[in-house]
């Protein structure tokens, strides 16, 4: 599978065309010398689920009492072209949020970088996302919940 992945293409950018392989190499008919691409085996859109994160004590136990409010969720990439971050709510009131991630240049991949999505929601209250469609490289190298605590009675 070739990609045609920026837009000296034109309008044929982000067409799939079909390759034949032939061991290290891969055979594409017609000129596609005039921007990058990228060539890879399409598979299924990628997604993380992130765990609930937890308040734990020195001996590294999980405190049971008190609240965990979370304020946002940060994510760490590595020569990444694009993905998704998603809040998806447990509560029917709350609407799911949705940020992109988009990777600037010719080949619109980053070198290193962060993302950011706000949550603003108890800890078990929320799944956080992760989510890289297309064929481009997506490297997530952290996740990094920024958080409150209170003492059980004090919620």
């Amino acid at each position: 599978m070739v990609v045609l992945a920026d837009a000296e293409f034109g309008a044929n950018e982000g067409i799939f065309l079909r390759a034949a392989n032939a061991g290290t190499f891969v055979f594409v008919n017609g000129n596609y010398t005039a921007g990058c691409c990228i060539v890879g085996k399409l598979m299924p859109t990628p997604q993380l689920d992130l765990s609930h994160p937890y308040i734990r004590d020195d001996s590294g136990l999980a405190v049971s009492r008190g609240r965990v409010q979370l304020r946002n969720c940060s994510v760490r990439h590595h020569n990444t072209r694009f993905y998704a971050l998603q809040s998806k709510f447990n509560q029917s009131s709350r609407t799911n949020y949705s940020k992109e991630f988009n990777g600037p240049g010719v080949a619109g991949i980053e070198e290193s970088g962060r993302s950011k999505i706000n949550v603003n929601t108890r800890n078990t209250d929320v799944t956080v996302r992760v989510e890289a469609p297309g064929p481009g490289p997506c490297t997530i190298v952290s996740a990094e919940f920024e958080a409150d605590w209170s003492r059980a009675g004090d919620t």
